[in-house]
């Protein structure tokens, strides 16, 4: 068993977030890689890269990893195993793995044992990990990977405050993104002690729950590290009611500020879902448990279940590996020229039964995009100048070369824009 070091987490998500404004990806990366590997005490070091899963897998990428601790090559092995892994199996080991773990509990297998491999595992020392996976729910993130010369378990604890830490860095990492690129939304500034000193609108509504926030943090960094870390890390939710992340300022007279930030989870294809009802859907669909969702969005446990009971009912879905299938992003995308001058878009999931969607007629196709809207045969067979019962046989055969059998199972495969 791993010894857990809960107490110094706290450390970690506060290094997290320092500097945040002017820190660079890279050094940023850097800063925070030897922090959290001292944390979980493997003692053999470890990596940490970036890496984007949206979209087709030609598209797929990871940044080059940068390693603390190990020897410098270990870089290029991490690369060469991404590259010669099968899709199936990347997408496996980033995007089913969860928030925190060990490399061999979720993959069932050692790194000696992997694509592309070719012994330098055995040359570095390294078979296992454990990973703190930051990931976003439109399927990019940061992956840490503590190492281990064998296999090895995360206890129940130290496997939960990971959890916690995966949250701030995904906040973090999409923060920084848009400070770097210059498209972040200020929300409010505070002064230290959580008076306002500037507000943008719309968010004054939001002031009391972004003051009370700024001065959680106070307290978990404070008086709580001292007294309970443990409870301090618990009570620092890496974003705020889903939306707002806080960050310290320091003016060059030292003066401290707090600065809150909109910094809301990256989404695609939301497929008919509220955006609180999408982050929450795909989170779980990544298999992050409710309460660790609950952590990441700054929401109750009880908010995040009855979101993801609404986002089930909205697809159509009674088990996570329905939600999964229904969340695939598309990797096809056709646009259709209707009636009427009219354009739509036919977005289909990478899934074998998908590849019909050519085989539609321009009526099947006008049809089963009149359906998903919402409308009934009656409606479409009016505008088409066809009878529902015409109608109704075209959105049969349209379902079965689609692979669907009802109405409320098409919607979310095909989405009319």
């Amino acid at each position: 068993m791993v010894r857990s070091h809960g107490p110094r987490l706290i450390d970690v998500v506060e290094g997290i977030y320092s500097n945040l404004e002017v820190d660079h990806p890279g050094r940023w990366l850097a800063r925070v890689l030897p922090e959290l590997t001292a944390c979980v005490g493997w003692n053999r070091g470890g990596y940490a890269h970036a890496y984007d899963l949206r979209g087709a897998p030609q598209r797929w990428g990871i940044s080059w990893p940068i390693a603390h601790e190990l020897p410098p090559q270990v870089a290029s092995a991490v690369m060469r195993g991404f590259e010669v892994s099968p899709n199936a199996e990347r997408r496996h080991l980033y995007l089913d793995a969860g928030p925190a773990g060990t490399f061999s509990e979720h993959a069932g297998k050692t790194f000696d044992e992997m694509p592309g491999e070719a012994g330098a595992s055995a040359r570095m020392g390294v078979r296992d990990c454990a990973y703190v996976n930051a990931t976003n729910p439109d399927g990019d993130g940061v992956l840490f990977c503590i190492t281990r010369g064998e296999p090895g378990r995360l206890d129940a604890r130290l496997r939960s405050q990971l959890s916690m830490v995966a949250g701030h860095v995904a906040a973090a990492q999409r923060l920084l993104r848009s400070l770097v690129t210059g498209t972040a939304s200020l929300a409010a500034i505070f002064e230290a002690d959580g008076r306002v000193a500037h507000v943008e609108r719309p968010h004054e509504t939001s002031l009391s729950i972004l003051r009370e926030r700024v001065l959680a943090v106070d307290r978990a960094r404070g008086r709580l590290r001292r007294t309970d870390p443990e409870r301090a890390l618990a009570s620092w939710h890496a974003l705020l009611r889903g939306q707002y992340s806080t960050v310290d300022r320091f003016e060059s007279d030292q003066r401290r500020y707090v600065v809150a930030y909109v910094n809301e989870p990256s989404l695609l294809d939301p497929r008919g879902l509220t955006s609180a009802e999408s982050a929450v859907a795909a989170w779980a669909a990544r298999g992050h448990p409710e309460k660790v969702i609950a952590y990441e969005l700054g929401l109750a446990q009880g908010t995040v279940s009855a979101l993801l009971s609404r986002a089930y009912r909205k697809l159509g879905v009674r088990s996570r590996a329905a939600l999964i299938a229904r969340l695939e992003a598309p990797t096809r995308i056709e646009r259709v020229k209707l009636d009427h001058n009219a354009d739509v878009l036919l977005f289909s999931a990478p899934s074998r039964e998908h590849g019909a969607l050519s085989a539609l007629t321009p009526a099947e196709r006008e049809v089963a995009v009149a359906a998903a809207r919402g409308e009934d045969n009656r409606m479409i067979g009016k505008r088409r100048n066809v009878s529902p019962a015409t109608v109704a046989r075209q959105l049969a055969s349209a379902y079965s070369k689609l692979g669907v059998s009802s109405r409320g199972e098409s919607l979310p495969e095909v989405v009319a824009t």
